[in-house]
């Protein structure tokens, strides 16, 4: 089902949040072991990904589920408690908008003091292309 659901919703992630709650459900409706719950979240999770603020969400959801059930599993979504640094979130705007980014371009970033980095979400949507980020990130990290 959810890989049924996951192709369904490609392009439209509110839905396919709404699908997974519901197959969430189900999981705790028919009664599984806790090994089996986290085992079919991993896998739902890897399937029905979704964007991090629909994820919380669905998170807050389980967790709620969980104290109404007095279950005490370890949290579904392992991707949630990974840390997002600034930087990976830079780095990931940037692949979006211009595609792949070479790695001596994300190095820089990663070099940034924090200040450059607000500096850099600052213009993030300015610059037009990638050449003027490596324009960018050339005038600000000759210093560093």
């Amino acid at each position: 089902m959810a890989h049924l659901k996951t192709l369904a919703t490609t392009r439209n992630l509110a839905k396919r949040a709404k699908w997974k709650w519901a197959i969430i459900q189900k999981i705790y409706e028919r009664g599984f072991s806790e090994r089996d719950i986290v085992t079919l979240f991993n896998i739902i999770d890897s399937m029905m990904a979704l964007s991090k603020s629909l994820q919380a969400d669905l998170i807050k959801k389980v967790n709620r589920l969980e104290q109404e059930r007095s279950m005490s599993l370890v949290s579904p979504s392992i991707k949630l408690t990974q840390k997002v640094t600034k930087e990976d979130l830079i780095i990931k705007l940037f692949s979006l908008r211009f595609g792949v980014i070479e790695q001596i371009l994300t190095e820089q970033i990663r070099k940034l003091s924090d200040e450059q980095l607000e500096e850099l979400i600052n213009v993030l949507l300015t610059l037009p292309n990638i050449t003027e980020l490596e324009r960018w990130l050339q005038s600000r990290t000759k210093s560093v």
